[in-house]
């Protein structure tokens, strides 16, 4: 999905690596999303994982809200492309494919923000003994700000 990678003396870049592992995680979440069709619960504990992780990384800086809909996009941008090229299928029906694959891969990124959401809620509120409630609200008012798409 990521073929370039960067290289940093001579050995490929630490961050980019772990970038591509990630999105290698992201593609096996879709892909058992894809064989769970008739039972899409059964992966919650999987995202619900992955929501309390993406929260820890976005808390510490090293993930941001935007990565969801570039890595939607590219996800789209190279299902496409791979459609086309093997010429296997008209146009009409590549559509209708990435149509379906864009509503799947959406509510797999959904239900995990939603954990990550969750576990920030839980964290103001363990923490809110701590703050005033002015603090509060602005803790709460800049995070439903920041996952406002």
């Amino acid at each position: 999905m990521f073929p370039k990678m960067k290289f940093v003396n001579g050995r490929p870049d630490r961050k980019g690596c772990e970038f591509a592992f990630q999105a290698m995680r992201f593609v096996q979440v879709f892909e058992g999303a894809v064989m769970s069709l008739d039972n899409l619960p059964a992966l919650d504990p999987i995202l619900d994982n992955l929501g309390r992780r993406h929260g820890k990384l976005e808390v510490n800086g090293k993930f941001r809200t935007y990565y969801w809909s570039t890595f939607l996009e590219c996800s789209i941008c190279i299902l496409r492309k791979t459609l086309s090229q093997c010429r296997k299928f008209p146009d009409k029906d590549i559509d209708c494919a990435i149509i379906l694959w864009r509503y799947l891969l959406r509510d797999v990124m959904r239900k995990i923000r939603v954990s990550v959401e969750e576990r920030f809620d839980n964290n103001i509120q363990q923490s809110s003994k701590h703050l005033s409630l002015s603090s509060y609200r602005v803790a709460h008012k800049y995070w439903n700000k920041s996952t406002v798409e």
